[in-house]
């Protein structure tokens, strides 16, 4: 749960769809889950919307990204395709990092570049 109950409506028959819709308001904009919603493999085959990508036909795959939202993104790349990435490097803000395992991931001053 996301929201500490009391700061809702006293009224308990109330309070749990509130709850609930402001959960799942939070849930859909979750840039871990919002990969995983988008991209699905299945067999080896990776689907992209529309697009299906047979992963045993490439010899390497290549992880590019960039944006404060880069790590939980990454960590969701990295959960679909695992030991499949050859290499990859994400650029995130600032404090906006976390771990991956195959993806070298940066954390970069925002607006205003620093050295990162």
């Amino acid at each position: 749960m996301h929201f500490h109950s009391s700061i809702l409506t006293p009224n308990l028959q109330k309070r749990e769809p509130v709850i609930q819709i402001l959960d799942a308001a939070l849930d859909a904009v979750d840039p871990y889950r919002a990969v995983l919603n988008a991209l699905h493999v299945h067999n080896g085959v990776m689907h992209v919307g529309e697009g299906q990508y047979v992963l045993d036909e490439y010899k390497r795959i290549f992880v590019l990204g960039a944006g404060k939202a880069g790590a939980p993104m990454t960590q969701a790349i990295e959960t679909l395709l695992g030991e499949r990435i050859t290499d990859g490097l994400v650029v995130t803000k600032t404090d906006h990092g976390g771990p991956t395992r195959f993806v070298q991931l940066v954390e970069a001053s925002h607006p205003v570049p620093d050295e990162a």
